[in-house]
This record gives C-alpha cells, structure tokens and sequence, in this order.
C-alpha cells in the first residue's frame, strides 16, 4: 500500500519545471534601470540591508535570502515598485496555497472518518485518492508558485535577526525521504495508544490537575485557565488525529503516560493492564522521538524532554531524570534560551500564538536544581552573575507575586548547590548560609501572610480549577520549607552551645515540621487524584531532619534546645508516622517512588529516637 503523505510536510516531489533566472520582465511601459556594472543584488536583500548570497553549487538564479524567506527575488534592473508587486503576489499564492491546503487536510480527515477507527489503515482505494488529491494539490500550487517556495517545509520559527541563517530541516533519511521517516515514526506511535475509550478514561481520572502540571512543563505562556466542560474529550481527539507530526504526538502520548502514572492505582476499569499501557508509551516515547536527536530541535521535542524528566522523577528514578533534564539544558543552550538580550532560534512545529521559549528554559533550570539538591550534585545551568539578579529577570512570569516567588527559589537553590560544593564540610560557610536565609526571608514577603496558611482541601464546594490552584499554592510552600531544610541541614547535628549551630537547628526543626504538614494535607485530600509524586523525596528529606534533631536533642544539648524539643516530640513523631503511611499507602506508589532501603531507614530512625528519648543512647551511631 502507497505511504500516505502527511499533511504537516511537502508532498512528494513531482516532476517540476526548471528553475527560471530571476525576475527581468518589464512591466508594460516600463523601460530598464541601469545599474552598476557587475550588481546582483535583489530589491529584498537591499530593503533589508544584508548582502545578497548565490549558492554556486546550485543553478539557480534565486538568492539565499530570497529563497529561505519564499519571496520574489526581484532584480534592480526593474523598479522597487515592481518589486513590492511581485512581493504582493507571491504572498497572495502563499495565501491561496495554504487555503488549498486547508481544503486538502479536510477532504483527508473525512476519509479518515469514514473509513472507521482512527488507527486502521485506510483502503487501497482511499490510500490512492488521498495520494491523487496531494498530487492534484501539488501541481496546482507549483504551477505558479515563485522561485525560492517550492518544497518548503511549513515552520513557524520565532523572530531571529534578519540576516541569521535558518538550517535546513535536518531529517535526511538514508535511502527514504525525510517525509516517509517521519510517517513511519508517526506510524508506529499510534501503535502505543491504548483504545479511545481508555484515553478517555484516563483523562477523566487525572482530572485538570493532570493536565496542568504535565502543561506546565511547556513553552506556553498563558497560564492555567478554568476548564471547558468537554477539556477531555478535546485531549483524546488530539490523540486521535490521522496523521500529526510525530513529536507533537509523541509530546501527547507521552504526558498522556505521565497523568496514567499518577492515577494507576484507580484505572482498574482500563481495557489492558494500566502498567502495561503505561510502560508502553512511555518506553516507545522516548525509543522513537526523545533518542533521536534529529527530532528534539524544536519546542516540541524540548517539552518532550522536560515531560520525560518529570515522568522520570515521579517514577522515582531521580538520576534518569537528571539525565534527561540535561540533555535539554543543553538543547536550550544550543537554542539561544539562557541568554536573555539575544536572538532565539527557536523552531515551533505547530502554530503558536502565547508562547515564550525562555519560559521554557526557567521551567527546566527549575526542574534541574530540584534534582540537584536531591541528588547532591552541581547544577550547569549557573546564574548570570553571583547576585542573579539578571537571570531570568525579563520573563513575563516573575511579573506576578508568585513568579518572583519562583524565581527567588530557584537562584536561592542553585546557591546552595555552589555552597555545598565549596566548602563540603561546612567550616567556612557560616556568613553564606545566614545571607540566604535572609534572602530567603526576603522571598517570603513577595506574598502576604494569609497566602502561606494551609487551605482546606477537603470536604469543601471549590471546583477543579480551585482545588488545583489550592495545592499549587501548597507544593510552593512545600519547597520553600525544603530549601529551608537543605540550607541549615548541615548543621544541626553539631553542638548547640554555638549560638549559629543553635539557630539552625531551631530554624530547621520549624521548617521540617511546617512541610510534613503541607505533605499530609495534600496527600490526604481525596479530590485530588493527581499530585507530583516527587514531592514524596522533599517529605523524605524533612522527616529525616527532623527526627535526626530529636535524636541529637537526646544526647544531651542545651536546656534550651531540649525544652523547645520535649514538648513537640510526639507531635513530631505522629507527623512522620502519618507521612511514611502515606508514602507507603494507598494515595501513593511508595514502592516505586521511595526505594525499600529509604523507607526503612525513616523506620529505624524512629526506632532509634524512641530508644534514645528511653534513655538507651548506646544503640545510637552509624547504621547500614
């Protein structure tokens, strides 16, 4: 059976007329310009002041701006107003051109309807009308068509410079042609999907919750808005789609296996087992669009990168994740995103109307620094200067209360990764430490103080969106309260006569304390059927703190540390034993995001800390 042509690419070449020399017709009563001996510049090229460039190797008269750009490439042996004629033409055939198009996708989608589900092959019948109609469409759109347009592929690519070099797509297959690679591809990714009423089912479970934090790791700038009534069945039509672009739909598939990731535990009703469906996608994925790097040059294939890393750390494999987050630092890198005054080179498959690339790259910095701080490892995306008061400072986003709450976080974290780094025990790090728990004080007055109160979530008439923005609000808190954590956690196991050590053990208590419970109150409202599982490692990390301060309280310190301590001490433990039953319930897969040696080390240390508040200190030390 032919290949089908996909709608989102050049249909296959047919036999076109040979390129023609550069506009030289007069217009009528129209007598030639002299120009100087040996001038070749086009009109367009000397409009935009840049020099006008012939490929040697290429028999064409059409120069390279002028044919990268699809525009008449019009001589001065004619007149400017002849030029802006033709100028106007060709945009009025690149406007007919697409309407045919347009035309050409519906008549393709019809065909696809008709002839049942979504994921069978088409006829030979159907196969051919559609390869008949591309042809059709082809020769009527070349016919016409000016030098420098024809087999094009369709891009939307964000504003460069004018004179900057836009690569050819990259795809160059060996033996096949780039278009009949990336059907293939698409191909088998439709393979992966489970049945329609699945997806459904899916999306139904996640909620909008699911969908907002899988959109949150993209370019788009618009923001989180109150779902339609129908938002599911819009997701899985998408999916449903004859014949997209393989990394638009591997960018769906994928998050559509980060919201099964989250709800599996309640997607019973599913047609095949929701782990299997699950590894599938995601597997597939990231074999097929994520490890190809001829795919992931564009917006899309970095949101596939950040989703990745996501699904990664929810999974529990926070190294994997790290992995894959830098990989699209690197990419980004590439791109132009860390620098904030230049020009970004950035290509988008689809359309985009709300987009920012750079938002792009502050939600990767921010992915990769919560990965470091987890896994004790230097960041690569460093600030712009030590202060970091240029990064990120020009995005739309840190306009809000909230997004300067973000931005702070996430400078103040890679500061804490540099100090670690530095000085890794810690003996020369005191005035460091004390500068950014002011600036973290700092940050904590970007907001007023009823918005770091702990909301009701349960039990309560707030709608989806609500609900949503409610634990939103609570997973900032919670990561503010674990930078806290991590900037005083190297102290408190030292003695508590120094005044510095006293504080950041007090400061540390409070901030352990104060993100359990926002863990808790996530954790155990039932409206929320979806909630990152990562922050499960921010909870683990608190409640270790915590217990590691009452036990060091137990060998003796200050009367003061000790008073402070001995009246919290069983609200601190039913604390930790709520949050290692969440972790290892039912609202969460503990099994996979913690590891069993992480869960029993939290179990030993409670063991150890009842065993030292009895007074039997001599089981405290070193254990496996």
């Amino acid at each position: 059976m032919p290949l089908e042509t996909p709608p989102w690419s050049t249909p296959e070449r047919a036999p076109e007329p040979q390129p023609t020399p550069r506009t030289t017709q007069l217009e009528p009563e129209e007598k030639p310009r002299q120009v100087r001996k040996g001038t070749r510049s086009c009109w367009e090229c000397r409009r935009r002041k840049i020099r006008c460039k012939f490929d040697e190797a290429v028999s064409s008269d059409v120069c390279r701006g002028c044919r990268r750009r699809g525009a008449a490439c019009v001589g001065q042996e004619l007149s400017e107003e002849t030029s802006r004629k033709r100028q106007q033409e060709t945009a009025q055939d690149a406007t007919g051109r697409l309407r045919r198009l347009e035309s050409l996708v519906g008549k393709i989608l019809d065909a696809r309807v008709e002839s049942g589900h979504p994921f069978a092959d088409k006829s030979a019948a159907n196969s051919d009308a559609a390869s008949a109609l591309l042809k059709q469409d082809h020769d009527k759109s070349t016919k016409n068509q000016p030098l420098g347009t024809q087999n094009v592929a369709v891009r939307t690519p964000f504003p460069v410079s004018d004179d900057a070099e836009v690569p050819e797509p990259p795809l160059k297959g060996v033996g096949i042609s780039a278009d009949q690679k990336l059907v293939s591809i698409t191909r088998k990714l439709q393979a992966l999907l489970p049945s329609p009423q699945d997806c459904l089912l899916i999306y139904q479970l996640g909620g909008y919750a699911s969908l907002c934090y899988r959109d949150y790791y993209t370019a788009s700038s618009k923001g989180w808005q109150v779902p339609g009534p129908n938002y599911c069945e819009e997701h899985v039509s998408r999916l449903m789609e004859p014949l997209p672009h393989p990394v638009v739909l591997g960018k769906r598939i994928i998050g559509l296996a980060a919201t099964l990731q989250r709800v599996r535990h309640q997607a019973g009703a599913l047609t095949e087992p929701a782990a299997q469906i699950q590894s599938r996608m995601a597997q597939g994925v990231m074999a097929l669009v994520c490890a190809d790097d001829q795919l992931i040059g564009t917006l899309e294939g970095l949101e596939c990168l950040s989703i990745q890393a996501i699904y990664f750390a929810n999974g529990g494999d926070l190294r994997l994740a790290l992995l894959a987050c830098r990989r699209a630092i690197t990419v980004c890198q590439l791109m132009g995103l860390h620098q904030p005054h230049t020009a970004v080179h950035a290509e988008s498959i689809e359309p985009r109307a709300s987009n920012d690339p750079r938002l792009l790259w502050f939600k990767i910095v921010y992915i990769e620094r919560m990965l470091c701080l987890l896994l004790g490892v230097p960041d690569v995306a460093v600030d712009m200067n030590d202060s970091g008061d240029g990064e990120f400072s020009s995005l739309s986003v840190c306009d809000t209360d909230l997004g300067q709450l973000k931005r702070a976080q996430i400078v103040i974290a890679s500061k804490i990764i540099r100090r670690n780094q530095r000085d890794p025990f810690f003996r020369n790090s005191r005035e460091v430490t004390f500068a950014l728990d002011l600036d973290l004080q700092r940050t904590a007055g970007f907001l007023p103080p009823r918005w770091w109160t702990i909301p009701t979530l349960s039990g309560t008439d707030k709608n989806e969106f609500e609900l949503f923005m409610e634990t939103n609000k609570l997973l900032q808190q919670l990561f503010y309260n674990f930078l806290l954590v991590q900037l005083h956690l190297p102290y408190i196991l030292r003695p508590s006569s120094d005044p510095d050590n006293f504080a950041s053990k007090i400061t540390c208590t409070n901030a352990a304390r104060n993100a359990l419970a926002r863990f808790v109150a996530v954790r155990t409202a039932t409206e929320l059927p979806s909630v990152p599982e990562a922050s499960d490692f921010f909870a683990l990390i608190a409640a270790t703190a915590l217990l590691l301060v009452h036990i060091d309280a137990h060998r003796g310190g200050t009367r003061a540390m000790d008073m402070s301590l001995r009246h919290q001490r069983q609200t601190d433990r039913a604390l930790i034993m709520d949050t290692l039953d969440l972790m290892r319930g039912s609202s969460s897969r503990s099994s996979e995001i913690l590891s069993k040696r992480s869960a029993d080390v939290l179990k030993r240390l409670l063991e150890i800390e009842e065993d030292a508040a009895g007074g039997q200190t001599d089981e405290f030390g070193t254990f496996d």
